[in-house]
């Protein structure tokens, strides 16, 4: 007997250490997952649940509590699937067979807080209402129904119940202060939640104060180290950035992302929500490499996870295209925009608040590029969304209103758009007493509008309040303050008060001169290229609007030309300052960047020119080098560009006038378009003079848009023809000549046509002379490169380079050097469309030359015939003088249906000047079979076309004169304030001081007898300039007509 009763007690003790260890595994998972050691959890939980599915006598409540928490733990492991499954299953099983209510409750609070913080609100909803009104009857853990009640207000909120949410955000507050919670981690974190309620209210002055009541709770309550903190500091950081607090907003970011790192990993959905705020930060911020860097590594992790919420990954997709948007990467944006529209299509997306945000941003996407019928589709998803939220009366509707009408405007449905202004009127006077900070950028927007739609007055008075906002120091971002200086500027300058115009176009200016010395290390070229584009263009539309009252405010016009001496070649300069600086830093690691940086570009160049059709895998490998050039750019460019922007101190119109003699001027040519107000376009040319005493003065012109191009077609048929056009003095000359009074040497900073025609070829009628024989002419980039002539005059070179009578037929596969690239696998590479004839001549004229410098002690190596190839081209290394007797080419913009043929990728290159100018050497006439199998090693091989896009890359920065005896060279793309794209461009980025290139194809012998006349000058007298007229005039007086003499343009010293 005593035996059985022993056993008895052995089997009843064993059942009892079996429970105790199910449970012991359960609180060890639960410890385990609290500090977010969510694959430990697991293991433990799955450990729990089968061993309390092997106790027969465990009660059917404790097994689900057990399964409950398993799914969750599953959930976080990113097996949200299977998780959910579970957790929908256990929720099916507690309403058919109701469950103690202790125990529903806790199986109620573990659904609803899984599913609410994947987004799904209308499900969680029902579970935390019941579990909260369960915690009304029965006695319940005091936090756990502090944390019910949080998460009822939080589905009531994102469901858009906004005063309900807020009542019972505020009996969450009552609960934890009445039942002794304000020490637990629930009572700082309904701060954060209601904190975040005001947010979406568009109450940002609540918003901030309840956000620093949460963080002073959390502090107090030492619980910076909860995962719930860093939860806090992502919404907090995120307000601080929307207020423009950015250096609080990254202080913040920056400890989250290290909290979250060190607790979840680097593969998890809370770091990868960190990496987009400070994405959102520094886009905010202009600071563009670091923006693109957060924003791509968010998206790549969550598209990496389950449990990452959907409309969280479509917001970083969102910001990404929006950013990609903002500084002209096109290609990068059409997928963005396909995998966006798909979302909001998608059934998983359940955010209305977002769908706002997604489909205003879609709409002004499709708008921008007169896509009106999506974009139009897209606005009214975004007011109807607005509306089942804010109601008809909001800021955020106001703005869609505006965008709207902006749209119509566009399409010529006036009365349609000025229909829309009475609406916004109301939103704006309902908004701006109680919710100023919203407020501004509508007052921005709508001013704008009431400008566009020929409504000055009303603008104005939106101005002078968005003003008084600014002096009252309420809080604005420095962007929308500019915006605002220069609508009042324009605006002022509608109303005729051209005082109060000059006055806010300076704040504007000024304020953006400092966002350049702030962002500009920050850029690629593209980009820096865009933000100049859009400066320019901003100012330019502001000049047009006032320049009917430059006559009566001379110190428009000094306005206007210190910004162009401050811009105008800001990029070439500032790309040449980064070669200058990377050679005197003379940094191991920046150099090898350097060089991989130029070997991606060489790369790209001739990946863009293999046949497709053979290497389809061509454009996915130049997307990967633009990619990785894009970055050594921004990388580069960050750390050696530590002055401000221009790359040297900022200069006025007086400190050209310093540099100049009498009788000499500088002339600034700024070209703007114009809309007259029958919506007809025209044309203003500018010519900002400066003379070595007194104040600038100016000569301008207004014109049909077909001016330029009927003078340019007389200009070249006077040229082809051999006739001189006495009324191409009257159109392009005689106005400034007569404003520039009595000087003989000019310095030109051309724009516009003035870089397509040479003006020592137009004939005066009234002297009977060409202006090579009245004036000496200066072609400059910029004014601001006349200091730099006058300071380092030219000297005559010691060393040149030769490079002449290629053979265009030759096989250049022949070359030792490129024997490795052939093989099996082949793509056809070269050809460009050309058939070029050969060029004897030019062995005459290199010969000649040669002769020319070795009597003035000039050492000389000549590349001739199958030497005269592009790869050793490309070896040439700082000559004095380098010089091309070749055929070069420019190719006109492609047409559409051209372009339409082409991948996005060849479409974004071939848009590009760069690659469509260039210079021709031996082999080029053929098309090569390049070896795939050996694609890294194409850099070894060079077909004969050495594109602009590759010319740049050339070592040539103790270069003083390139020369380019070849057709069309001087030819290009004019860019806003950069000048001309192609090879003058290409050659000035490699580091040559001057250069000598044509705007017509060339008489061989004119040609010849000009470069002989030029070097044989050059060496004797160190003088470029003179040397060069000379030259011209020495062969005019053989041939008389400026077709001969004419087609050669020396830009530089």
């Amino acid at each position: 007997m005593k035996k059985i009763n022993l056993i008895v007690v052995y089997l009843f003790l064993a059942h009892f250490l079996f429970a105790q260890n199910y449970k012991k595994l359960q609180e060890e998972a639960e410890k385990e997952f609290e500090l977010s050691n969510f694959s430990n959890a697991l293991e433990l939980s799955r450990k729990a649940l089968k061993e309390a599915e092997a106790d027969k006598k465990i009660s059917a409540d404790d097994l689900l509590i057990l399964k409950s928490d398993n799914a969750v733990y599953l959930v976080f492991n990113d097996k949200v699937d299977q998780g959910l499954d579970i957790l929908y299953g256990i929720s099916e099983i507690i309403d058919a067979n109701k469950p103690k209510a202790n125990t529903e409750i806790y199986l109620r609070k573990n659904f609803g807080a899984v599913i609410k913080d994947m987004g799904f609100y209308s499900d969680a909803l029902p579970q935390f209402q019941k579990a909260y009104n369960l915690c009304n009857t029965n006695s319940y853990k005091k936090k756990d129904i502090a944390a019910i009640t949080i998460g009822l207000a939080e589905c009531k909120h994102y469901l858009y119940k906004f005063q309900e949410a807020e009542t019972i955000y505020r009996e969450a507050i009552s609960f934890c202060e009445k039942e002794n919670l304000t020490a637990e981690i629930e009572y700082p974190t309904v701060y954060c939640s209601l904190a975040l309620l005001y947010v979406d209210m568009l109450f940002e002055k609540k918003a901030l104060d309840t956000f620093e009541k949460a963080n002073e709770l959390f502090v107090k309550n030492q619980d910076t180290l909860d995962p719930q903190f860093s939860v806090f500091l992502m919404d907090y950081g995120t307000l601080l950035a929307d207020i423009y607090r950015y250096e609080d907003a990254l202080s913040v970011f920056m400890r989250a992302k290290n909290l979250d790192l060190k607790r979840y990993g680097e593969n998890s959905a809370e770091y990868a929500g960190t990496l987009n705020n400070l994405g959102y930060t520094y886009a905010r911020m202009n600071k563009f490499t670091e923006t693109e860097q957060y924003y791509t590594k968010a998206i790549e992790i969550k598209r990496s996870l389950k449990r990452v919420r959907f409309d969280n990954y479509l917001t970083s997709v969102n910001n990404l295209l929006f950013f990609y948007t903002s500084v002209g990467r096109e290609i990068e944006t059409e997928e963005l925009v396909a995998e966006l529209e798909k979302g909001l299509d998608s059934p998983k997306l359940q955010d209305t608040l977002k769908r706002i945000t997604f489909s205003e941003n879609l709409a002004q996407y499709y708008a921008q590029r007169k896509v009106y019928i999506k974009a139009k589709k897209y606005y009214d998803d975004a007011l109807n969304y607005s509306k089942r939220i804010y109601g008809d009366n909001n800021i955020e509707i106001g703005n869609i209103y505006i965008s709207v009408s902006y749209m119509l405007w566009e399409q010529k449905k006036y009365e349609e758009a000025v229909s829309y202004i009475s609406k916004i009127s109301e939103v704006l006077s309902g908004n701006l007493k109680t919710n100023v900070d919203q407020t501004i950028s509508l007052l921005i927007n709508f001013s704008s509008a009431l400008k566009a739609f020929g409504l000055p007055e009303q603008a104005e008075i939106l101005l002078n309040e968005a003003i008084k906002l600014i002096e009252s120091k309420v809080i604005i971002s420095k962007s929308d303050i500019a915006t605002i200086y220069l609508q009042k500027a324009e605006v002022s300058a509608d109303l005729d008060k051209t005082k109060t115009a000059i006055e806010y176009f300076n704040k504007y200016l000024e304020l953006k001169y400092g966002e350049l010395d702030e962002s500009f290390g920050y850029m690629t070229e593209a980009e820096k290229l865009q933000f100049l584009d859009n400066l320019e263009s901003a100012v330019k539309a502001f000049y047009t609007t006032i320049s009917n009252h430059a006559d009566k405010n001379p110190e428009l016009i000094q306005v206007l030309l210190n910004f162009r001496l401050q811009t105008k070649g800001i990029l070439l300069n500032n790309l040449s300052k980064i070669k200058k600086t990377l050679a005197q830093l003379n940094d191991p690691v920046l150099n090898k960047k350097y060089e991989q940086l130029k070997l991606n570009r060489e790369n790209i160049s001739k990946l863009i020119s293999l046949n497709t059709d053979d290497y389809p895998e061509a454009m996915s490998e130049v997307a990967i080098l633009k990619k990785e050039a894009d970055q050594a750019e921004k990388e580069i460019s960050q750390k050696v560009l530590q002055s401000n922007f221009t790359g040297t101190k900022k200069i006025t119109w007086k400190d050209i006038q310093k540099q100049l003699k009498p009788g000499e001027c500088a002339i600034e040519i700024l070209r703007a378009n114009l809309v007259y107000k029958n919506d007809s376009g025209g044309t203003n040319y500018t010519y900002m003079i400066v003379k070595n005493a007194g104040e600038p003065t100016f000569y301008m012109i207004d014109r049909p848009l077909k001016w330029e191009e009927e003078v340019l077609e007389l200009y070249r048929k006077s040229i082809d023809q051999k006739k001189n056009d006495p009324d191409l003095y009257r159109r392009l000359w005689k106005g400034v000549s007569e404003k520039a009074g009595a000087v003989t040497t000019i310095y030109i900073s051309p724009d516009g046509i003035y870089n397509q025609v040479n003006l020592n070829t137009i004939f005066n009628p009234e002297t009977n002379k060409y202006l090579i024989e009245e004036k000496n002419f200066h072609l400059l980039t910029t004014l601001r490169d006349l200091i730099e002539i006058k300071s380092h005059p030219s000297k005559a070179p010691k060393n040149a380079y030769l490079v002449g009578n290629p053979k265009f037929s030759y096989d250049l596969s022949q070359l030792p050097q490129n024997k490795q690239n052939f093989g099996n696998d082949l793509a056809s590479r070269g050809g460009f469309g050309f058939v070029l004839d050969e060029l004897p001549g030019t062995k005459t004229e290199v010969e000649t030359i040669k002769t020319q410098l070795e009597k003035g002690a000039v050492k000389v190596t000549m590349l001739t015939e199958e030497k005269a190839n592009e790869a050793d081209v490309k070896k040439i290394k700082d000559p004095g003088v380098l010089h091309f007797a070749t055929h070069g080419f420019f190719l006109e913009d492609f047409p559409e249906e051209t372009l339409a043929e082409l991948s996005k990728t060849e479409q974004a290159y071939f848009k590009n000047p760069m690659m469509r100018s260039g210079i021709f050497f031996s082999g080029a006439n053929n098309t090569y079979s390049i070896n795939t199998t050996n694609i890294k090693q194409l850099k070894e091989f060079e077909d004969g076309t050495l594109t602009a896009y590759e010319a740049m890359n050339l070592d040539l920065d103790k270069t003083e004169l390139v020369i380019l005896s070849a057709c069309q060279t001087g030819l290009g793309k004019v860019k806003n304030g950069e000048g001309v794209f192609g090879l003058q461009r290409a050659f000035k980025l490699a580091g040559s001081k001057s250069i000598i290139m044509s705007l017509w194809a060339v008489s061989d012998d004119a040609t010849m007898e000009l470069m002989i006349a030029l070097y044989s000058k050059w060496v004797v007298t160190g003088d470029l300039y003179n040397s060069f007229k000379e030259a011209q005039l020495e062969v005019k007086k053989k041939y008389p007509e400026p077709y001969y003499w004419g087609a050669f343009v020396l830009n530089g010293r």
